[in-house]
């Protein structure tokens, strides 16, 4: 699977705002043709209008990348990360990918250790 490399602090543009304050549409590039783009990914490491961007280095990257390949094990055996424990597929919370752990009852996003309060907007 190829992921995309990003500063540490970005969290999707699907946020208004990163995870060190930083508006995302304050660092957006309209250029005349193509997409978007934002400085918060690594592709786009020459735009150099955020004053807070910083990119992983190559041992927090492995680290991000056995985190993910860890939750979607998990996710493949229906087991919440956080804990090992089972997912309780019953409650699917907003019919979205939200599934509560059984063991600690926190909501977890399809078996990532990132719990619900964690991903909203500042």
């Amino acid at each position: 699977m190829i992921r995309l490399r990003s500063c540490v602090h970005f969290r999707g543009i699907q946020h208004d705002v990163c995870g060190a304050g930083v508006r995302l549409l304050d660092v957006r590039v309209v250029p005349e043709k193509g997409p978007y783009r934002w400085p918060c990914v690594e592709r786009n490491r020459d735009l150099e209008n955020c004053p807070k961007r910083v990119f992983p280095t190559d041992e927090q990257e492995a680290e991000r990348e056995a985190e993910f390949e860890a939750a979607w094990a998990a996710v493949a055996a229906s087991q919440s990360s956080c804990c090992g424990a089972p997912l309780d597929e019953s409650r699917v919370i907003d019919g979205s990918g939200w599934r509560y752990c059984m063991n600690c009852k926190e909501p977890v996003f399809h078996g990532c250790t990132r719990h619900a309060d964690m991903d909203q907007d500042l």
